[in-house]
């Protein structure tokens, strides 16, 4: 349980370097609202974006995408991308 712990603590420190000290984006999970001509509209922070499925081309409305930029780059299981997001949000409220 302790080495459990210990790395579980080393993720969210580690979610927290990228999030505030590292210059670098981090690809965050989103969800598909829409299709239309290869482009995907999902909702980020209370916006909504385009982001492009060249590279998902099998993705349909409702998957969970890893998107970095206007580019998805891969399909999430949906606890995957929920995981994802719960730990982003405990390392915001960690630190």
């Amino acid at each position: 349980m302790l080495i459990f712990q210990r790395s579980f603590s080393l993720v969210l420190y580690s979610i927290y370097e990228i999030l505030y000290t590292n210059p670098m984006c981090l690809a965050t999970p989103i969800q598909i609202k829409e299709i239309d001509k290869g482009l995907a509209t999902v909702s980020h922070g209370g916006k909504d974006f385009k982001v492009s499925l060249q590279l998902t081309p099998e993705a349909k409305i409702g998957d969970w995408l890893l998107a970095h930029g206007e580019i998805a780059i891969s399909i999430l299981p949906e606890k995957e991308a929920l995981d994802i997001l719960a730990l982003i949000k405990q390392a915001e409220t960690t630190h």
